[in-house]
């Protein structure tokens, strides 16, 4: 009997023999699936782009997408000069960052790790708002009444987000 193996172990074996090929070093072990779609992905960062005023900071990557991050997000970064900022090297895999002369590294995965934690949190906040508004609508139904004497949408918007002192005038 030939022995088989499975899809995915062809995969990485296909991986590794891609990156011999290249002289590119692959993770022998890496626990985090971010880390390795990238890898499988071929996504790496390209540049780093600051503007210090702004506190903007950009990390550019390979695949044309952007994550845009604050400067002073960061401790070790936020009081460094523009020229300061600008002397940074890649890593040979292009997933870190390294600022030799203030002894700071930093990895891809980190950033975007922050990135999806930040719009999650944003979607949770739009999603409550919604909820809340909906909650509003259902335990004042007077408002379901005053509905109908409307004839558009935007009139029933403008009543219902008019401030109570023009609420009063109204009625």
């Amino acid at each position: 009997m030939k022995p088989s193996i499975s899809d995915q172990t062809k995969k990485l074996l296909d991986l590794v023999e891609a990156a011999e090929k290249l002289d590119i070093e692959i993770p022998h072990y890496t626990s985090d699936k971010i880390e390795l779609d990238l890898f499988q992905r071929g996504i790496h960062i390209h540049s780093l782009e600051f503007v210090k005023d702004m506190d903007i900071f950009l990390i550019v990557l390979n695949n044309e997408q952007v994550i845009k991050d604050n400067i002073s997000d960061y401790p070790q970064l936020k009081d460094l000069t523009f020229e300061d900022l600008k002397q940074h090297a890649l890593s040979g895999d292009k997933l870190g960052v390294r600022w030799e002369k203030q002894d700071v590294d930093f990895h891809l995965v980190g950033f975007i790790k922050k990135h999806i934690a930040a719009q999650s949190s944003m979607l949770k906040q739009q999603e409550a708002s919604s909820q809340n508004l909906r909650s509003y609508l259902r335990q004042n139904s007077f408002i379901a009444e005053e509905i109908r004497f409307h004839d558009s949408v935007s009139q029933i918007i403008d009543h219902l987000f008019q401030s109570p002192g023009k609420k009063a005038n109204s009625a």
